[in-house]
């Protein structure tokens, strides 16, 4: 049996199958034990997003009629950028395993360093691509802070739900003993960490797998 883990369910189950192993269901569980951790991305994207506002205006400009052929191309390629930095800041991710704050992270990272090689090639970028690479460079540095915590976190999810996956099928015990071992370097690094919101993800995780 595999259920959301409701104790009225749970009682049923007992009552109706004695004996049969009742496993809650994987999403559930990771759902709700990283839910802090999931949290705490949604906070960084939301600071991220706040920083990288100011699009609009430079698309507008790059709308305007142009004067040449050249100018014509140029704007062509700043509506192309924005349009990509448009369609990272609106791809949600759902929980547990989807963290769209580091998502949007590495997409706006990766149109940034795009902007970085055009301008080391270019030797200087026009107005618009200038004004669209400030804008992400100033959102990613303030935000910096925010990133490492997040990450770290994160990877302690993903070991779980690689190992409940359970890709190589191994027997119900070996996946125990798998995910058991997890939980100890987990406990270990709650005790050691010196990222406070690091130790609190932690800590909810092994609390709500004790549950």
């Amino acid at each position: 049996m595999v259920s959301d883990g409701q104790d009225s369910i749970r009682k049923a189950v007992a009552r109706a199958l004695p004996g049969a192993p009742h496993q809650l269901c994987h999403s559930h569980y990771l759902r709700e034990a990283a839910k802090p951790i999931y949290e705490a991305d949604r906070h960084a994207k939301k600071e991220l997003k706040k920083r990288v506002r100011g699009i609009r205006p430079i698309e507008r400009q790059a709308e305007k009629a142009p004067e040449t052929a050249e100018d014509d191309e140029e704007a062509e390629i700043v509506r192309g950028y924005c349009a990509a930095v448009r369609a990272a800041l609106t791809d949600d991710g759902r929980p547990p395993l989807a963290a769209s704050g580091l998502k949007l992270h590495l997409r706006l990272s990766a149109i940034a360093s795009s902007l970085d090689r055009v301008a080391a090639l270019a030797g200087e970028l026009p107005g618009g691509l200038k004004r669209l690479r400030q804008l992400l460079r100033r959102g990613l540095e303030e935000t910096a802070a925010l990133w490492p915590a997040v990450r770290e976190a994160y990877r302690w999810v993903h070991r779980a739900a690689r190992i409940l996956k359970n890709e190589s099928q191994l027997p119900g015990k070996a996946v125990r003993r798998r995910l058991v071992q997890l939980l100890v370097r987990m406990r270990r690094a709650a005790a050691t960490t010196e990222e406070p919101s690091v130790r609190a993800g932690l800590k909810q995780f092994l609390k709500v797998t004790k549950s």
